[in-house]
């Protein structure tokens, strides 16, 4: 979904915004992806909220954009979104702050 993936590029010039080096961080993921070293979108989903929240908290940019992506996606499509509801709390909470 189109709308899922811009989320998860929106979350990156966020993560920007507040200061992380994305490019920086996301160029080294990346080599290590397409050398099939590590995939750093990849997580363990878990149905509990706090744990959510920690993967994402302790997740790299890549991760971390996935996760959004996914809670997006997960929206769209009408599915239960409660592991995601501290991740997507703590988002509006920083969309709303300004740097």
């Amino acid at each position: 979904m189109a709308a899922s993936s811009f989320c998860a590029q929106f979350a990156h010039q966020s993560q920007r915004n507040f200061g992380y080096s994305v490019t920086a961080k996301a160029f080294g993921l990346q080599i290590a992806y397409s050398a099939g070293i590590f995939n750093p979108y990849a997580y363990n989903k878990y149905s509990d909220a706090e744990r959510t929240a920690s993967v994402f908290k302790k997740g790299n940019v890549e991760k971390q954009g996935q996760m959004i992506e996914d809670y997006v996606r997960a929206v769209l499509e009408g599915k239960d979104v409660s592991q995601f509801k501290i991740v997507a709390d703590s988002l509006s909470e920083c969309a709303c702050r300004k740097k």
